[in-house]
C-alpha cells in the first residue's frame, strides 16, 4: 500500500523538468517545408504548421499515434466526454499503417502468433489507382502522380504495389482459410450513384486536395531529381483535375 502524507495524496504523480535537446528541433528544411530528423530521409512526410494544420479540429474521436503506455490517450478520452484511440507503432499494435516495410514478409511471419481461434485483418490502399468504368484518361494527372509515388517509393525500397499479395503472404506464412476482399474506394464524389460511395469520395477527395504536395514532395525531389518548383506544378495539375 502507497504511503501518503496529508499534503500528498496517494494516487498523485510525481512531476519533474528536463531540458529538450537542441538537436531534437533542428529540423531537416527542405523545399519550404520542415521533416523531422530521426530516421533522417525515410519518412517523407513534413512536419511543419502547415501539415498539422491538416488535423481535424474540435474531432470528438481521437487517435494517439504512438500512444506508449496509453496514460495520455486515457486521460484524454475523459475529457468532455471525447473517444480516444492510442496505438503504438509496433505490429500487432497498429490499427493501420501502410505496407512499406522493406521486407513484408518477415512481418507477415510476425503477424501468426494468435490466439486458438484468433484472427488477423489486413487493410491497404492499392497502388496506383485504377477505374472500372474505363472513363478515367490515360494520361490522368491524379493517376500519373500515384504512378510517380510508387515509382519513388520502389526506390525507397518500400513498395506500395503490395496489398494484392497479401493473400498469397499469408498463406505462405501457414494461415488458414484466408479470405480476400477487394473494396471500391473513390477519391472524389463523380458519378457515385450510391449515397455511401458519393459521401466518401467527397471525403477521400478533401484529404487528397490537402495532402498532394506533402505526400510526394520529399519523394519527388529525392528520389525522382524533380526541383521544388516542378512539383508544385504538378500538384497543381493533380488539384484541378480533382476538383
Amino acid at each position: 500500500m502507497a504511503e501518503t502524507t496529508d499534503n500528498v495524496p496517494a494516487n498523485s504523480t510525481d512531476h519533474s523538468l528536463a531540458s529538450l535537446r537542441s538537436s531534437i528541433l533542428d529540423y531537416r528544411r527542405e523545399n519550404g517545408r520542415t521533416y523531422h530528423r530521426v530516421s533522417d530521409g525515410k519518412y517523407y512526410l513534413p512536419n511543419d504548421e502547415t501539415e498539422q494544420d491538416r488535423l481535424v479540429k474540435g474531432a470528438r474521436r481521437v487517435l494517439d499515434a504512438g500512444a506508449g503506455t496509453g496514460i495520455w490517450a486515457l486521460d484524454y478520452g475523459r475529457w468532455n466526454g471525447l473517444k480516444s484511440l492510442g496505438t503504438r507503432m509496433l505490429i500487432p499494435k497498429q490499427a493501420y499503417v501502410e505496407a512499406t516495410f522493406p521486407d513484408t514478409l518477415n512481418i507477415i511471419e510476425e503477424l501468426i502468433n494468435l490466439e486458438p481461434g484468433g484472427y488477423r485483418e489486413i487493410q491497404d490502399n492499392e497502388f496506383p489507382i485504377f477505374c472500372d468504368d474505363g472513363s478515367m484518361p490515360a494520361d490522368s494527372q491524379v493517376l500519373k502522380w500515384t504512378q510517380l509515388i510508387v515509382e519513388a517509393l520502389d526506390i525507397v525500397g518500400k513498395p506500395m504495389t503490395i496489398a494484392p499479395t497479401f493473400k498469397q503472404l499469408l498463406e505462405d506464412a501457414g494461415f488458414e482459410d484466408v479470405q480476400g476482399r477487394q473494396e471500391k474506394w473513390p477519391i472524389s464524389p463523380w458519378q457515385q450513384k450510391d449515397p455511401r460511395q458519393r459521401e466518401l469520395g467527397i471525403c477521400s477527395r478533401a484529404g487528397t486536395m490537402e495532402g498532394i504536395e506533402p505526400i510526394c514532395m520529399a519523394l519527388f525531389t529525392r528520389m525522382l531529381g524533380w526541383t521544388r518548383e516542378e512539383v508544385l506544378l504538378f500538384c497543381a495539375g493533380v488539384r484541378e483535375e480533382l476538383k
